[in-house]
């Protein structure tokens, strides 16, 4: 069992933990948990909601995350499609109600969860939601949900829309740019290649662990250190890299 203080001693102050794709993950508390009062940076890469799993809860990641932000001020939180997709619904929609009953109701799972539990959104989760960001950069990294079109030349987060930044699957070979650090596109483990890192890798499904990527702010090629497991009550730590720099 991988304890809070080795992981500390593990990791550079230019490390970044990466929190993939959520959707709910049942194995997300307990690792909020475990990084609560963390001085590392600590990004958030999008899609909390819209559960994909029987065990899953949009309401409990979205809390657990909400409480990982008061435990750790230098958590990022990003906006993914699922995010956006809420949003666009309810200000399509007269009211709550009548975004529940619509007939695209059935594709997002939260609104179900909030109108059973609270027969809305409170307002601090929605000031939550609307507070994500779509992009975060650093000096050699460029944290976005999703990617760049797979026909697209560019070297700038400027060069970006939001059909990239939330719904691509793929990143161009002409990326340019910040190596892009990104989820949304589920891979088997973390796995980085010239111009980007593959984070997401389906944590919210049962049988898999939910895992937090290791990323290094560095000018070397080679920027993902390993990561973390949580699964259940097993926390491990995988150190190394899956690296395809000719991409």
């Amino acid at each position: 069992m991988l304890k809070k203080n080795d992981l500390e001693g593990y990791l550079n102050p230019h490390d970044w933990l990466v929190i993939p794709d959520l959707h709910g993950s049942r194995h997300f508390p307990a690792a909020a948990a475990f990084m609560s009062g963390m001085v590392s940076p600590i990004i958030q890469l999008g899609d909390v909601i819209d559960v994909r799993d029987e065990d899953c809860s949009s309401i409990v990641a979205i809390k657990a995350l909400m409480q990982l932000k008061e435990a750790c001020p230098q958590l990022i939180c990003l906006r993914g499609n699922h995010e956006q997709m809420l949003l666009d619904h309810l200000a399509r929609s007269k009211d709550f109600e009548c975004a529940v009953e619509s007939e695209f109701a059935q594709d997002y799972s939260a609104l179900s969860e909030f109108s059973k539990e609270y027969h809305g959104i409170p307002d601090d989760i929605m000031t939550f939601i609307k507070a994500s960001k779509l992009y975060h950069q650093t000096q050699n990294l460029l944290f976005v949900h999703a990617g760049c079109r797979w026909n697209k030349q560019a070297s700038d987060v400027t060069e970006l829309d939001q059909e990239d930044l939330l719904w691509a699957y793929e990143v161009s070979r002409n990326w340019r740019g910040k190596k892009l650090v990104r989820g949304h596109r589920i891979v088997g483990l973390p796995e980085e290649y010239s111009n980007h890192i593959n984070c997401e890798t389906g944590g919210w499904k049962g049988n898999k662990p939910l895992i937090v990527s290791i990323v290094r702010d560095t000018r070397h090629k080679q920027k993902l250190r390993g990561w973390i497991e949580f699964f259940d009550d097993e926390i491990k730590l995988v150190t190394g890299s899956t690296i395809d720099v000719n991409y």
